[in-house]
């Protein structure tokens, strides 16, 4: 008590009114006020500028409950503290931000930070304003709902739990700030404006799983299905454009899952660690709209791609629609947009190497700079040794190869393209000479990335 009585003796010589709330109230569940005195403080600044202040677990071993509600417009909550200290579980906190008891189209403006500062079991229940919201930090996080931005980031705290974290935050506007559960689980995300910016993409990070994100225009975002050693999933992306990253164990189709669609581009690597199987999923763009990677069994685990799990170049009733239903597909990436998806470890795309691989190319004069691109359905990477053996016979003849020094050509990963090989004459030496054929095979040094 000694402490709440100094905290409220040092607000009453900042403030003009500390008793009288303003436009706030706070109650018990469903607009009840008969909270007992000293359980909170409400803090006026003027200008319609408020604080609250949670402190007492009014209901041990039972169900706690702070309600905040405006009782005028305009109403801008600039902190909310959640100070009840209590036993990790068995007395929740449940604390809510609703509309005014009296008129349900009457919502507090804007909260700029909602703030755990003690031990206890905080449920950071509703969320539900007409304009921002910004900083949030809370073991576990219900329904935000807000008429304007996210515009900072929203973290729930849990402890290892894969039915806490984050359960829904709906922006009317755009998200900028990260969304974090990372030991829980993220449900659903929506904005309708955009999900991060191209100069500050955000963090999306769950360590069980991430179930939807939806209609956002564009959506800059490095998304984590399964953090902090998760074995998390995705079920559902739908937005215009995706530009960044996504790392998940798998697709799933639960509930009302299995989709991710990208309605412009997907200019984003798709990472799964395991296969990419069964009917009832499906990764669509429209026509030459992935210009990046996709990546099914990258954790190396014997994973497959196919029973039915479809990748869509073009959306259904496109006539240019192309249907990727497994590895070794022989469309060529600059007809997908520039892109590839890829079973590890990956094989090489015949269709797509420069020359295409098994073509005969006739130069008319020795050229020592001819360079081979050797292009994979995946990035790759290169130990120190040489990547391939390169050997030669006189062309058209059935003449035995011959192996030629490693050391006469060099090697790199195309900077443009983590995908390709480069092999082309070293310094001093003849390089690719007409009048062979020229046989290249892969060497253990010659990886996926």
């Amino acid at each position: 008590m000694r402490r709440k009585n100094r905290i409220a003796a040092l607000l009453s010589c900042l403030v003009m009114t500390v008793s009288s709330y303003g436009g706030v109230i706070v109650t018990d569940e469903d607009c009840d006020a008969t909270i007992p005195p000293g359980a909170y403080l409400v803090v006026d600044f003027g200008n319609n500028h408020f604080d609250v202040y949670l402190w007492d677990l009014y209901k041990p071993f039972q169900t706690t409950f702070f309600e905040i509600h405006p009782t005028s417009a305009g109403v801008i909550i600039d902190n909310i503290f959640i100070d009840v200290t209590g036993p990790p579980a068995g007395s929740p906190v449940i604390v809510r931000v609703l509309p005014s008891c009296d008129n349900p189209d009457l919502k507090i403006d804007t909260v700029h930070n909602i703030l755990e500062t003690a031990n206890g079991e905080h449920l950071l229940n509703r969320v539900d304003v007409d304009g921002d919201v910004g900083l949030i930090i809370v073991e576990a996080i219900g329904d935000v709902l807000l008429g304007g931005d996210v515009t900072n980031h929203i973290i729930a705290t849990t402890p290892d739990n894969d039915q806490r974290g984050i359960t829904k935050v709906r922006a009317l506007g755009s998200i900028f700030g990260d969304l974090r559960a990372p030991l829980g689980r993220i449900a659903f995300i929506r904005a309708d404006g955009n999900i991060g910016t191209p100069e500050q993409p955000i963090l999306i990070e769950a360590k069980h799983y991430i179930r939807n994100i939806t209609q956002a225009i564009n959506l800059y975002a490095d998304i984590n299905a399964r953090v902090n050693g998760g074995t998390g999933t995705i079920s559902k992306i739908i937005v215009d454009n995706f530009v960044g990253t996504l790392n998940a164990r798998t697709m799933s189709t639960t509930p009302s899952g299995g989709e991710l669609r990208f309605n412009e581009q997907l200019a984003a690597t798709i990472t799964f660690g395991e296969s990419y199987t069964g009917a009832n999923r499906t990764i669509q763009v429209p026509v030459g709209g992935l210009t990046s990677q996709i990546i099914f069994n990258a954790d190396n685990v014997g994973g497959v791609w196919g029973n039915g799990a479809e990748v869509w170049i073009g959306f259904n009733g496109d006539p240019d629609q192309i249907i990727l239903t497994g590895p070794g597909y022989t469309n060529t990436a600059e007809s997908l947009g520039g892109g590839s998806v890829g079973l590890a470890p990956f094989d090489l795309h015949d269709e797509s190497c420069a020359p295409a691989n098994g073509e005969t190319v006739l130069l008319e004069d020795a050229d020592p700079d001819l360079e081979v691109k050797l292009r994979h359905y995946g990035p790759i990477t290169l130990n120190a040794n040489a990547p391939v053996t390169i050997e030669r016979r006189t062309a058209c003849t059935t003449d035995s190869f011959v192996l030629l020094s490693s050391t006469d050509f060099d090697y790199s990963v195309d900077p443009a393209d983590g995908n390709s090989l480069l092999v082309s004459g070293a310094p001093g030496t003849d390089g690719f000479e007409t009048g062979y054929e020229y046989r290249l095979i892969a060497t253990p040094d010659l990886m996926c990335d």
